[in-house]
């Protein structure tokens, strides 16, 4: 429980991070994707309009220094 609750502050600062990177990408701001943080492993979920969105929103690290492992089975593209 200690680790979860030392990895929140961090957990908070990646979604934050991926969240400004889907407002500022043209093509996902609009598409409401949510995103979840746990232990630095981020989930993305919602629907996008294709798989070539899909990927997208997958490929939005919080910044350009560090890889982040996006997950989007929770992302369905609509099509």
């Amino acid at each position: 429980a200690a680790d979860a609750m030392g990895n929140k502050p961090r957990d908070e600062a990646i979604t934050s991070a991926v969240n400004a990177k889907l407002v500022r990408d043209q093509q996902l701001a609009a598409l409401g994707i949510n995103v979840d943080t746990t232990n630095a492993r981020v989930v993305l979920r919602g629907s996008v309009p294709d798989t070539a969105a899909r990927l997208r929103a997958g490929d939005l690290p919080p910044d350009d220094s560090q890889r982040l492992e996006a997950l989007c089975a929770g992302l369905h593209a609509t099509v």
